[in-house]
């Protein structure tokens, strides 16, 4: 891209960075996917976690009924720990991409919001699997 200061440049400049910064995302986001991959049964014991105590006895597995379900599971559960992983990158590349036009008032707004995001994605993740999970057992 041409070296002229962020506020000098034309609009197919900037379409031409955020083209290469949703690439670079792209390729953090498939990198996340693959390592989360390798251990995709134990997210899913992490995930089953909550109904073990619920199941019968002997019975303590997810029952598929299709050829390629549990793979398509697995797939599944890996790529969102990939995105809940690798979020945080993202974020970061789409904030440098506004970091410089914005003021340093402006800058530290950014990074406030960066850890709010990641704070209200964990608690999410907590009510998701920790709580909600084992509520419609107990009715």
């Amino acid at each position: 891209m041409s070296a002229a200061l962020p506020s000098e440049q034309t609009i197919t400049d900037h379409l031409g960075e955020l083209r290469i910064r949703l690439i670079w995302v792209a390729w953090i986001l498939f990198g996340g996917f693959g390592a989360c991959y390798g251990f995709s049964e134990k997210i899913f014991d992490f995930i089953r976690a909550p109904i073990l105590p619920y199941l019968p006895v002997g019975d303590k597995g997810l029952h598929f009924s299709g050829v390629f379900e549990k793979f398509m599971a697995h797939v599944k559960v890996s790529f969102l720990a990939g995105v809940i992983l690798t979020s945080p990158f993202g974020f970061i590349k789409f904030g440098n991409l506004l970091l410089p036009v914005c003021t340093l008032k402006k800058s530290a707004m950014l990074l406030v919001l960066f850890f709010l995001e990641l704070f209200f994605l964990l608690v999410a993740l907590h009510l998701l699997i920790g709580l909600s999970s084992p509520l419609p057992l107990n009715f």
